[in-house]
């Protein structure tokens, strides 16, 4: 069995359908606006690549210049929770498990990421991975650590890698804008709030709050399987 180390947050689109993703060792901060928010973007904390410390994707940091709070400030009793569904997963297959049925038997990855809410709980920012077809006989593990430096800019609409042309194109733009659109409307979150009773943003960081699992589909079935599936 062939063994891929994925980083999850390896390749991200942006929700203007392009993202500019920066790795280095002296990454700048970068002001986003979307759908009315200034977003700034801050660095995740580095990690040890081939010797060298690196940066992962940055993540926002601040919104319209308020503080934005990761949702592991919060007791874990108290953080976001989405209403009306167990997690953002449940949410996402239920709205495109026919979307992903209609693709080719096979396994394929796309996650979510940098998920953050505003006051009211509403999600305002998000990132996301292309769809990506993996080969049959692949091991995924997640390892942050083996990402490698790089600087892209990517487009729904073009292949990134030899994985994305076993997608047909057509089909492959149409579940991602599906995810896009659905990512839009999700439903409300609770909203964080501090003990002093103050609602504020939050980045929904922890792996529950984003579509990290992996798609297998078989005979125009699709159903979730976890990223160190070995089956």
């Amino acid at each position: 069995m062939k063994k891929l180390l994925l980083g999850i947050s390896f390749l991200f689109v942006s929700n203007q359908c392009t993202a500019q993703v920066t790795y280095g060792k002296n990454p700048a901060h970068s002001v986003l606006n979307f759908n009315g928010n200034t977003i700034t973007f801050s660095d995740k904390d580095p990690v040890m690549v081939a010797g060298n410390k690196m940066y992962a994707n940055a993540i926002p940091a601040q919104v319209n210049g308020e503080k934005v709070y990761k949702s592991t400030f919060f007791e874990s009793t108290s953080r976001p929770v989405m209403k009306g569904y167990q997690d953002m997963t449940a949410y996402l297959f239920k709205q495109m498990a026919s979307d992903f049925s209609s693709l080719p038997d096979g396994l394929y990855s796309i996650h979510t990421a940098n998920l953050t809410i505003d006051k009211k709980g509403k999600l305002i920012y998000f990132d996301y991975t292309p769809l990506y077809k993996l080969s049959d006989d692949v091991q995924m593990e997640s390892n942050a650590s083996q990402m490698a430096p790089m600087q892209v800019k990517v487009s729904i609409a073009s292949p990134q890698s030899t994985g994305d042309f076993e997608i047909p194109p057509a089909l492959k733009k149409k579940i991602e804008q599906k995810l896009y659109n659905c990512l839009l409307k999700c439903p409300l979150f609770s909203a964080a709030t501090l003990p002093s009773g103050a609602k504020v943003y939050c980045y929904l960081g922890e792996d529950k709050y984003n579509f990290r699992r992996l798609v297998k589909v078989a005979n125009h079935r699709a159903k979730l399987v976890d990223a160190s599936m070995k089956d």
